[in-house]
């Protein structure tokens, strides 16, 4: 699947936005605010992972056509979402790592 235009842009602006944070926590706290940024985006991105698939409901027992594409609806958006998600983490976890190893060892 190619990407969009827009999603291009809107990818551009979050990733300009995330490297001002990082700056902003860095020149604010030095190595300790670049580890609590880091440890903000990993809890962000890890509660977006458990919220994905949406909170598990009570259904009735014959399921209506109308459940079934609310099921798909829901699927389709959580598979939609797996990479960002796990680009969050990523990000969490590797600001973690460089903030507070670099405060602990330098």
């Amino acid at each position: 699947m190619q990407a969009s235009t827009n999603q291009l842009i809107y990818e551009a602006i979050a990733a300009l936005a995330t490297a001002a944070l990082i700056y902003l926590a860095y020149s604010i706290g030095g190595f300790l605010g670049v580890g609590v940024l880091g440890v903000l985006i990993a809890l962000i991105a890890f509660q977006a992972d458990l919220h994905k698939a949406g909170s598990p409901h009570i259904t009735a027992a014959a399921p209506t056509i109308e459940d079934r594409r609310d099921k798909a609806a829901r699927h389709l958006e959580a598979a939609s979402l797996a990479i960002p998600i796990s680009a969050g983490k990523l990000l969490g976890l590797s600001l973690v790592v460089i903030g507070f190893g670099a405060f602990f060892l330098l």
